[in-house]
């Protein structure tokens, strides 16, 4: 259980981690609540002075009733509940339609099929050091660590000649999806599109950031996202999906119709 602090110090504003202590029992609130109430009176620290509480959506850290907010509010019935805004944001990002899905899900499968077994891990470095790739593996996919997913989808799509004589060396059943153009299309967009996300999430993190400017980004990002779904179907998105676009033209494909509406409604 790791709990961070905000408050002031003085006139000086102080952020930084009150705590992290290991948990020993389940992870129920009223767990969670005994290892913070034991350290606040461990450390002699009054509940009074506690105005406000933020924490992700789980129903062990938001019940109204027996979530760790209630139970804090019992010792400190003024504090307010928040639901983090990055937790709220990866949340809406968490999305793909069925045929984005389909993509990540393959990305998932391949990442584990060579990561997971050292000799494919040894084999596929030393293909891509043949073939003079800029890296010589692939990076770990874990749905808990939404921050990676974009470097994951990136280093597979630079890799992805070497992925493809690979996997048809294997016989794997992924194999002619890194040849179809449609599948390499659709992995190009989710490349640039959780690069977006991915910054938006950097620039949500660390010091000096409060409710203000973080909702100020979150709103300039939501006119983006409009003015990238307006550019998808003007097909002017060159300087907003750069990876994208650069795969089309290197490769002389456009972009179908029912593609488009695709990556409209995800913009959506």
């Amino acid at each position: 259980l790791v709990l961070g602090v905000f408050g002031f110090v003085g006139d000086d504003m102080v952020e930084d981690l009150l705590f992290c202590k290991n948990i020993t029992a389940s992870a129920k609130a009223q767990d969670l609540f005994d290892i913070l109430n034991n350290f606040m009176s461990e450390n002699m620290l009054d509940w009074i002075k506690c105005v406000g509480v933020c924490t992700d959506g789980a129903r062990s850290m938001s019940g109204s009733y027996g979530g760790l907010q209630s139970l804090i509010r019992s010792k400190a019935p003024d504090a307010l509940w928040t639901h983090c805004i990055i937790h709220r944001e990866a949340l809406a990002a968490k999305y793909l339609s069925p045929a984005l899905n389909q993509v990540l899900e393959c990305v998932v499968n391949v990442v584990n099929f060579i990561k997971t077994r050292p000799l494919k891990a040894r084999f596929f470095k030393k293909l891509c050091d043949d073939m003079g790739a800029e890296h010589s593996s692939l990076l770990y996919y874990s749905n808990a660590r939404w921050l990676s997913r974009g470097n994951v989808l990136s280093r597979m799509f630079e890799l992805r000649q070497e992925i493809y004589i690979f996997l048809k060396e294997e016989g794997h059943k992924y194999a002619n999806d890194f040849s179809d153009k449609n599948f390499l299309i659709k992995l190009a967009y989710l490349c640039d599109i959780f690069e977006k996300l991915n910054a938006l999430n950097t620039s949500l993190q660390g010091n000096n950031t409060h409710i203000l400017k973080s909702m100020d980004k979150m709103t300039a990002f939501i006119k983006k996202l409009k003015l990238w779904r307006r550019q998808m179907n003007e097909g002017t998105s060159k300087d907003s999906f750069s990876i994208l676009q650069q795969f089309l033209t290197s490769n002389t494909v456009e972009i179908s119709q029912d593609m488009k509406s695709i990556f409209e409604d995800h913009l959506s």
